[in-house]
């Protein structure tokens, strides 16, 4: 089964994904937050990362986490 990643601060829209990707029979993790999203990229080594880009506080942390990937 192939593993998706979402990472985003938006709660409804992480979870509106996740359910049509599960009703396609993938694998779902979500984190809302960039700290420490290298080491759980890392840890759980996602097929493909769903990253938003502009986050509270951080405009530019999604870009930042895409080059740190």
């Amino acid at each position: 089964m192939k593993k998706i990643l979402i990472v985003d601060d938006d709660a409804a829209i992480s979870e509106s994904i996740e359910d049509i990707l599960k009703q396609e029979s993938f694998e779902v993790d979500i984190i809302d937050h960039l700290d420490g999203a290298v080491a759980f990229i890392k840890n759980i080594k996602p097929d493909l990362v769903l990253l938003d880009v502009m986050f509270p506080g951080n405009p530019s942390g999604g870009f930042d986490l895409a080059r740190d990937i």
